[in-house]
């Protein structure tokens, strides 16, 4: 079976910005996707104020969607408790990983290592 995948975690401006690395499950035969969207850096217009939303998903289009929804979602650290249940009742949503201000909040099929 394939391996784990490893992707760094980028959020511009952050502390945390390229120290941790995101290790999802194999997703690729399985029609996973990962996307990652950010209120603080990046072209797009986003109403909040992650540094960076990155959501594993059934497909790569659900990621996309969720990963914009829930990065417009995130205002402060004070908005995760709240986001992350709503991203548990979304049964496409896979895992997600949230940082904001200071903090890092993650659940699902994730998992999260820091760089050395």
């Amino acid at each position: 079976s394939p391996a784990e995948e490893s992707f760094f975690l980028s959020a511009p401006g952050s502390p945390l910005d390229n120290m941790i690395k995101i290790c999802v499950p194999p997703a690729i035969e399985e029609g996973k996707g990962l996307c990652t969207s950010s209120g603080i850096s990046g072209h797009s217009i986003n109403m909040g104020r992650s540094y960076t939303v990155t959501i594993l998903a059934k497909n790569a289009c659900l990621a996309d969607v969720f990963a914009t929804a829930v990065s417009n979602r995130v205002r402060s650290h004070l908005d995760l408790e709240k986001v992350l249940k709503w991203c548990t009742k979304k049964k496409c949503i896979e895992g997600v990983v949230i940082l904001v201000d200071d903090h890092l909040a993650a659940w699902g099929d994730i998992r999260l290592n820091s760089v050395e």
